[in-house]
């Protein structure tokens, strides 16, 4: 029996290992703009390398920039991200993040409710980040003790003419919502310096308190299954009422409160409404690929070891 136990141990130091690696990965990132491009990392609340939000404006080789245009005005709807070609190390390639530490990477395109088309590629793409907009960590201890009543939080990235959207997670479970070009009708104009940073939209009248936990998005990657829900809230030509604040917090701050807007700066107020480019996840963001279920066989071993204890104490 202690050698079924610490065989059942060492698996479980390995996964904690795997739970908590950091080292280099392939990315995939998600694309937004067209005239600049940001990318925003797919978040994991238990997978450290994906544990944070990540936003970022990139440059892309000018072949690859008329391609990638040129696809998205095929294909509108479309989800596009950026792959990169071999592991990266995000926190290296942002270290100087000012266009000299560069990657090849693919684009792919997902169309909504179609198969994937391994052909409808973009391939070879250099890549450089030039400017990191957010990076900030979801480890449990940085996250807020209650979701956010009364509104739902977002950061606002992008410029005048083209202006995204990303859902601010302040605790799990939740769900990843993203939103590029959205159309902003204010009162005031927002200042680009303010954009660069990124902001902070408080979206009136959407209760996320009352609406958390979401049911999981449909199993797969980048696959919005609420997209045919007709009442699902986040989806083309929703308008909400909206406050835009000022975010005053570095780019690489760390909660509670990242949400708090109380003594933040009101920059303008108005609405906001969603264009065709939205992505919705609560599948891969809250999924443990470690966990134990009844059932599985690591739950049985682990069964059959507490068994054997209780049979000798006996």
């Amino acid at each position: 029996m202690v050698g079924e136990f610490k065989k059942v141990m060492e698996e479980e130091v390995e996964v904690c290992r795997r739970r908590n690696d950091v080292t280099s990965t392939q990315l995939t990132l998600l694309m937004h703009g067209t005239d600049r491009v940001f990318l925003v990392d797919h978040p994991r609340f238990h997978l450290a390398r994906y544990r944070h939000q990540f936003i970022a404006e990139a440059h892309l080789d000018s072949r690859a920039m008329h391609d990638y245009r040129e696809k998205k005005k095929q294909y509108p709807t479309a989800t596009f991200t950026l792959r990169s070609e071999s592991k990266e190390d995000l926190k290296y390639l942002t270290t100087d993040a000012n266009g000299r530490n560069t990657f090849k990477a693919s684009i792919q395109v997902r169309v909504p409710n179609a198969p994937v088309d391994i052909n409808n590629i973009i391939k070879d793409v250099n890549v450089a980040i030039t400017n990191v907009v957010k990076d900030r960590s979801l480890k449990g201890r940085f996250r807020d003790a209650e979701y956010p009543v009364g509104h739902m939080p977002f950061y606002l990235y992008g410029d005048h003419a083209e202006a995204h959207i990303d859902h601010i997670l302040v605790r799990s479970p939740n769900i990843h919502l993203s939103a590029s070009n959205v159309k902003l009708e204010l009162d005031k104009q927002i200042p680009e310096s303010v954009f660069v940073k990124g902001a902070l939209v408080s979206a009136l009248g959407i209760e996320e308190a009352a609406m958390q936990p979401f049911q999981p998005t449909t199993e797969g990657s980048h696959n919005n299954s609420f997209s045919g829900d007709s009442g699902f809230f986040f989806r083309t030509g929703e308008k909400f009422d909206i406050k835009v604040f000022e975010d005053c917090k570095d780019v690489n701050a760390t909660g509670p409160g990242l949400a708090e807007m109380d003594d933040a700066k009101l920059l303008a107020e108005g609405t906001m409404t969603l264009g065709e480019d939205i992505y919705v996840d609560s599948y891969w963001l809250n999924r443990d690929p470690y966990e134990r279920v009844d059932g599985d066989e690591k739950f049985k071993q682990w069964n059959k070891v507490f068994e054997g204890i209780e049979l000798e104490l006996k």
